[in-house]
């Protein structure tokens, strides 16, 4: 007679983060991401933009 199959281990918890990152750290990298996207956007509209009178 077989054992039965053993229940699978609870999933641990993830950890509390050390220290909580000040929210202007955050902000301020967010801030940088979105102005590095939107930079991003520009050049690349500009590159594909037609001139005016058709190209």
């Amino acid at each position: 007679m077989q054992n039965p199959r053993p229940l699978p281990e609870p999933l641990p918890h993830p950890p509390p983060p050390a220290a909580p990152l000040p929210r202007s750290w955050l902000a301020r990298r967010w801030h940088g991401w979105l102005n590095l996207c939107q930079r991003a956007e520009r050049r690349i509209s500009e590159n594909f933009r037609v001139p005016p009178g058709g190209g």
